[in-house]
């Protein structure tokens, strides 16, 4: 069976821009935009409350080498979907 790892480190940005920052998995939205520098500290006095709705607003998030040593045949043959049913019976 194979097994995927998601931790790491994975970029994101949001749709309209074309720079794309680091974000870690597992992590938070605003610690990764504190990490480079676009907000300030949101736990430092008020703020939290500075913070616009679009600051946080992730509209794409990747990671690139998440298939680093599987083909493609190797993916297809282990892909499995199963129902809920079928896990918790």
């Amino acid at each position: 069976m194979i097994s995927l790892s998601l931790n790491g480190s994975w970029k994101m940005r949001k749709l309209a821009d074309q720079e794309w920052i680091r974000a870690e998995v597992p992590g938070s939205v605003l610690n990764d935009l504190l990490v480079a520098g676009i907000i300030e500290d949101p736990f430092y006095t008020d703020n939290y409350f500075d913070l616009s709705a679009n600051e946080t607003k992730v509209l794409e998030i990747k990671k690139e080498d998440i298939y680093q040593d599987i083909s493609l045949e190797d993916l297809k043959e282990q892909l499995r979907v199963r129902s809920l049913w079928e896990s918790y019976r």
